[in-house]
């Protein structure tokens, strides 16, 4: 047997234990998803004033337009004013689900964080998250040595965590 036939038998092998849940995929698992979330709060605010935005430049002028020329189908002009009030109104509305969506998860995370901080150790998520600090600043910061900076840091992870993917984690633990 020559190297490619022991790994793709070796690939199916893995790839048919994870379908039997017997092995589980550990680049997306409950804590990795906590940290992506925390890792991209600021890019969540940013969509929420993105968002709002756009709904502001469709509101005030409209759909941009691609073409002055009008095409036709079948007798029916693709520039028709209230087919552009419709899409208009459609897009608004998917813009304020998503921000509505995002701003409950954006509060979420920050009355999680509160609940779950440490007083010893306070805005240790904030500062390695959203202030991209590092360990090594953080255990500046409140005097500490980095090991503390990093099991207080899964600690607040995982208790965020279990509120955040509780469904992910049973799954975790096949339960």
């Amino acid at each position: 047997m020559d190297r490619m036939e022991i790994d793709k038998i070796v690939k199916t092998v893995i790839e048919e234990l994870q379908n039997r849940g017997l092995i589980q995929d550990k680049r997306h698992n409950s804590y990795s998803n906590t940290e992506l979330l925390l890792y991209n709060y600021n890019n969540l605010q940013k969509s929420i004033q993105e968002n709002d935005l756009e709904i502001k430049e469709l509101q005030e002028f409209g759909l941009p337009k691609k073409s002055g020329s009008i095409i036709t189908i079948e007798g029916i002009s693709t520039n028709n004013a209230e087919n552009d009030l419709v899409l208009i109104e459609e897009r608004v509305n998917d813009l304020l689900q998503t921000n509505a969506r995002t701003t409950a998860i954006i509060n979420k995370i920050d009355r999680l964080i509160r609940v779950f901080e440490n007083p010893k150790y306070p805005g240790l998520i904030e500062n390695l998250y959203f202030k991209h600090k590092t360990y090594e600043e953080c255990a500046e910061i409140y005097n500490c040595d980095i090991a503390t900076v990093s099991r207080n840091k899964k600690l607040l992870v995982n208790n965020i965590k279990s509120t955040l993917f509780p469904n992910d984690i049973l799954d975790e633990l096949s339960l």
